[in-house]
Formats: C-alpha cells, sequence, structure tokens
C-alpha cells in the first residue's frame, strides 16, 4: 500500500469516527479536500468497504457509510463514564448525609470526602471534554444524560461545602479543598543557549 492509499484510508478513518455516518459523495469530497484524487478516494472506499474496515449501507444514491465497531467502543466508554459519574453522585450524596447528620463533624473526614468527590469528577468531566471530538456520540442517548449528571454533581458539591462551613463554622473550607490540590506554578523559563538572553514566563 502506498503512502497515498494509506493517507487517504487514514483519512477516511478520522472523518467517520469524528463525525459519524457520511454519504458517498460528502466522505469523498471532505477526503479530496486533504489528499488524493476523486477516482482514487472512491476507490479506496470501495475497497475499505469490502474489506469490512468501514461499513455500507443503502444503495444508488443513498449510499452512506460509517465504522459501527469504533462508534461502538465509544459509546460503551461512555456509557461506563456515565455509570461512573453516577457513583460520584451517590458518593458526594453519602458524604453530604454524613455531614448533615452526624452528631460530631469530623472535619478532617469531611474534607478528604469533598476532595476526592472533586477529583472524581475530574476525571469524569477531562474524559467527557476528549468525547467531545467526537461528535457523532452526541446522538447517544448517554451523552444529555452525561451532561446534566456532571452539573448535577458539581451542584451537590456546593451544597457539600456550603453545609460543611454551616456545621463547622469554618469559613476557609474553600481554601483548605484548594490545598489538596497542586498549584499553578508561575515561573521563568530561559534559553539553553548561553549567547541568548531571552526569557519567558511560563
Amino acid at each position: 500500500m502506498g503512502l497515498d492509499t494509506e493517507e487517504i484510508r487514514n483519512e477516511i478513518k478520522r472523518i467517520l469516527e469524528r463525525e459519524g455516518i457520511h454519504r458517498s459523495k460528502r466522505l469523498a469530497d471532505e477526503v479530496v479536500k486533504k489528499v488524493g484524487s476523486e477516482k482514487t478516494v472512491y476507490r479506496e472506499i470501495k475497497t475499505m468497504a469490502e474489506s469490512g474496515v468501514i461499513q455500507r449501507t443503502g444503495s444508488g444514491q443513498h449510499i452512506s457509510y460509517d465504522i459501527p465497531s469504533a462508534t461502538e467502543k465509544h459509546r460503551l466508554v461512555l456509557f461506563h463514564l456515565l455509570e461512573y459519574a453516577e457513583n460520584n453522585w451517590e458518593h458526594l450524596d453519602r458524604s453530604h448525609f454524613k455531614i448533615v447528620n452526624k452528631k460530631q463533624l469530623v472535619p478532617l473526614e469531611a474534607l478528604m470526602d469533598i476532595v476526592s468527590g472533586i477529583k472524581q469528577l475530574q476525571t469524569i468531566e477531562t474524559r467527557f471534554r476528549i468525547f467531545k471530538m467526537y461528535p457523532a456520540l452526541k446522538k447517544s442517548k448517554e451523552w444529555d444524560k452525561l451532561e446534566k449528571q456532571i452539573e448535577k454533581n458539581w451542584k451537590s458539591i456546593r451544597v457539600l461545602i456550603a453545609h460543611n462551613i454551616e456545621r463547622s463554622g469554618k469559613s476557609d473550607i474553600v481554601g483548605e479543598v484548594l490545598m489538596n490540590f497542586n498549584p499553578i506554578m508561575r515561573g521563568v523559563m530561559t534559553s539553553v543557549d548561553p549567547a541568548s538572553d531571552s526569557k519567558h514566563v511560563i
């Protein structure tokens, strides 16, 4: 397989993975903008469909292509991410119950509950942001659910912090929470070239 052929195939897969199902002409047009001639692109689309790399649906002027295996894989990960977000909410809910109902609040325990809840949620949100690079996944039912669940979890964290302040009487809970996260460092980057006096603030 030549370099052009490989680039064409990679571009076909990239488009389908990012944007989902495409009509034949639209897919070919988008690929040709980046690499290859129309004739070569159509030939590679046909070859990839015949070999099962991409899936062809429809007939005549209504032929479309997709990569169901990749899409399904991403949807499955999205589903598990939603489960993780729901578990995170349950963790926050249990923490909230303890803060509200315990006769004697254990400040360190309450603080760690908040911090661990935030860190879990950050992981979930970061992965979800990466998934936003794949617009095709917006069609899945888990997408909206996950978006709403993340917002619900952040709301729970805000309530958790507020009740912690109320119970403990400590107004600097937010400061204590932030101390458990890596600070944003500001430093000076200098050139390794002895002849250079350039400095960059980072």
